[in-house]
C-alpha cells in the first residue's frame, strides 16, 4: 500500500512550527565559519550551536539594532512528494548610525516577545527560543550602515518520508 501526505497536513506541520515567535538576529562569531566551504569543525560548533549561546554573540545596540520579529504568512511550496518548504524574510535597517559588524543571521522559534519593544531592541539578548537555522551574512564580517536595509532571504524545508 502506498500511503500520502496530505498537503493540509504538510501545510499545518511547517506554519504551526515556525509561526511561534519566530524571529531573527544577527551575531559575529567568525568561527563558525565565514566562507562558502565552511570546515567539517565548524559546521559542527554551527549545529551545536544553542540559542544562549547565539544570544551571547548577538550584536550590540549600535546603530538603532533590533531582532526581526517575522510575521509568517503561509505560503508552502511542494517541490514534489517528499519535501515542502517555505520561503521567509527578515529585514534589518539601521535608524543611527551602523550596526556593528555581524558574520551570521540566526532564526529562533518560541522567541520571548511578551515585553519586546523598539526600546530593548525587540528582546536584544534574550535567550528564550529554540535556535533553528544559523547561515553566514554575505561578505562577513558584515557592517550595515544606515540607511541600507540588509533583506536576508531563507528558506526552511520540510522533507518526508
Amino acid at each position: 500500500m502506498i500511503s500520502t501526505y496530505c498537503n493540509q497536513f504538510k501545510e499545518s506541520v511547517l506554519t504551526s512550527y515556525l509561526s511561534y515567535n519566530l524571529v531573527a538576529f544577527l551575531i559575529n562569531k567568525p568561527s563558525l565559519g565565514i566562507t562558502n566551504s565552511p570546515t567539517t569543525a565548524q559546521l559542527l560548533e554551527r549545529k551545536t550551536l544553542t540559542m544562549e549561546e547565539a544570544a551571547a554573540f548577538e550584536i550590540n545596540v549600535a546603530g538603532g539594532y533590533k531582532r526581526a520579529i517575522i510575521p509568517l504568512t503561509p505560503l508552502i511550496n511542494n517541490d514534489n512528494e517528499r519535501s515542502s518548504f517555505i520561503n521567509v524574510s527578515a529585514q534589518f535597517t539601521p535608524t543611527a548610525g551602523s550596526f556593528a559588524a555581524c558574520t551570521h543571521i540566526c532564526y529562533a522559534r518560541g522567541a520571548s516577545l511578551a515585553t519586546a519593544s523598539n526600546a530593548n531592541g525587540n528582546n536584544r539578548g534574550d535567550n528564550t527560543g529554540i535556535l533553528i537555522k544559523v547561515e553566514p551574512v554575505i561578505n562577513a564580517p558584515f557592517i550595515i550602515t544606515a540607511p541600507t536595509t540588509f533583506i536576508h532571504n531563507t528558506q526552511f524545508k520540510l522533507i518526508y518520508d
